[in-house]
This record gives structure tokens, C-alpha cells and sequence, in this order.
């Protein structure tokens, strides 16, 4: 592996896509009150253009969109339209040189994996570590605590784990067998208030992932599956991770195929067995 390899935008930060147009939805250059704004916006962002100029052209065409299907949004909001398409042209131009034939996917983010697969390239549960030029058996690893430390209270956070562990995390499944050792989900009171906040358990607590039991997971995962969807799966776990077992994908895929799993609401169909 070389630096590169993660740290992959060595000359300057490019925006995530994403990102950029969420920043100018809050600053309201991008109006909020435009139907599927952001929806359009991506498309024609992430579109291929042989110039800047043939990005205009197809950024103008956000106006021939409001005007063919909502004709009274482009009668009303015309003001806002107008304003939206300058700082989409603006937005691509930060992303995208089409000069030197680069997109806003040609260099996705390798650092962490918020908005491209970047860590979990390898650090996926699939991957085998290589010793001395010789292929292992240990898995690379893929746990969160493999670069993420528990979190600290106060105002400013450490950058290390402070003091040690305490031996319940070693269990594997410690995420989702806490419960049985742990009175609330607030911490607050109870030992765990040492080192997590509040917040830092409704992350979890908010989504359908506390309902999993992983008491009999790999002969009954199918029907926690079918019951409250694969969005729970899709917290921790990877495509790479089921596809040691399924030859099909299991779980959902996230847009523009970039392989990433995120969380859906509509449970998947029973799959064949692997």
C-alpha cells in the first residue's frame, strides 16, 4: 500500500457532491422549496460534459424541468429557480474539470467511508491479511473500534481511547448484548456515562437495528430480514460481508452503484439459500 492509496486528493479537497448541495440547500442559494431539487441537481452534476459550457447548458434545462412538470413552481418561483442554477454552475466547477476529464466521482473520498466505500475497500470483512508475501487466514480487521475510539465527555474530545476497555467490550457481540447489563438507554447514572454520552446511544437507539437478536443469526437471519427489512443489516455490515455466503447481493445498494449499503424501510424479499 502507498499514502495514496487513502489519501487520495494529495493536490486539493474537492467537494463531495453531496455535500456541496446540502450546503448550499442551508445557505439557501439552492431553495428548499423547489420539487425534488437536490434529486435534479445530482443528476446533472455528476453527468459527464465535454466543456463547462456543455454544464451550462444542461444546468439551464433545471428550468425547461419546472416549467414541463410543475408549470405554477416555474411561474411563481422563478426568482428561485434562477438563483439555484448560478450556484449549480458554480458547484460543478468545483467538482469537475472537464478538461482534464475529471467528474465529480473520478476521485472519490478514500479517507473514512461516509460518501465513497474508502476504509471498507479492504477493511470489509472479506479481505485477508498478507504476512511476509504469504496469504493468512486472519481476516483484515473490520470491527468500528479498529479506528474508532469510544467517545469522552467534555467539551474538547481525546484523540485516543483514555484508560482501559472494560472487559465486557472484548465480547464481539457486546453491542447488542449490553442490554441485559445496562438499566436505559441513557448512560447517565450508570457506568457507561464514563465515557459514552447520551447521544452517542441514541445513535443506535433510534434505528430498527435494536431489534436484531444475534442469538441465532446465521441459521435466522432470512426471517429478521423479512420482518423489519435489511436496513438493519446495513449499519454495520457491508455487501462484502454477506457475499462470504450469498452469490447474490442480500443487502440494499446505494445510488450510482458505488456498492456502498444504506439503510431502506421496505423489507427485501426472501432470498434463496446461499
Amino acid at each position: 500500500m502507498d499514502c495514496i492509496d487513502c489519501h487520495n486528493r494529495v493536490g486539493h479537497a474537492i467537494p463531495d457532491l453531496g455535500q456541496a448541495i446540502d450546503e448550499q440547500l442551508d445557505a439557501g442559494n439552492v431553495s428548499r422549496e423547489l420539487p425534488w431539487v437536490k434529486r435534479e441537481a445530482t443528476d446533472r452534476l455528476a453527468a459527464e460534459y465535454a466543456t463547462d459550457a456543455d454544464a451550462d447548458i444542461a444546468i439551464d434545462r433545471l428550468r425547461a424541468f419546472y416549467e414541463l412538470r410543475y408549470p405554477r413552481v416555474a411561474r411563481d418561483q422563478r426568482d428561485d429557480i434562477d438563483t439555484t442554477i448560478a450556484s449549480l454552475k458554480t458547484i460543478y466547477r468545483l467538482v469537475a474539470t472537464p478538461a482534464m476529464r475529471v467528474s465529480a466521482a473520478t476521485y472519490p473520498n478514500n479517507i473514512g467511508h461516509q460518501t465513497a466505500p474508502g476504509c471498507f475497500r479492504c477493511h470489509d470483512g472479506a479481505h485477508y491479511k498478507v504476512v511476509a508475501g504469504a496469504l493468512t487466514p486472519e481476516t483484515i480487521p473490520s470491527q468500528c473500534a479498529t479506528c474508532h475510539t469510544f467517545p469522552q465527555i467534555g467539551a474538547i474530545e481525546s484523540g485516543v481511547l483514555i484508560g482501559e476497555r472494560p472487559d465486557t467490550h472484548n465480547d464481539r457481540l457486546w453491542v447488542f448484548s449490553h442490554k441485559t447489563s445496562v438499566a436505559s438507554a441513557d448512560p447517565a447514572g450508570q457506568s457507561c456515562a464514563a465515557c459514552h454520552t447520551k447521544t452517542y446511544c441514541e445513535n443506535c437507539h433510534a434505528t430498527s437495528a435494536v431489534k436484531v437478536s444475534h442469538d441465532s443469526m446465521v441459521t435466522g437471519h432470512a426471517t429478521v430480514t423479512r420482518e423489519i427489512g435489511a436496513a438493519s443489516c446495513a449499519y454495520c455490515h457491508q455487501p462484502a460481508y454477506c457475499a462470504q455466503c450469498h452469490s447474490n447481493e442480500v443487502l440494499p445498494v446505494g445510488p450510482a452503484g458505488n456498492g456502498r449499503a444504506f439503510p431502506v424501510e421496505e423489507p427485501l424479499a426472501p432470498q434463496p439459500a446461499p
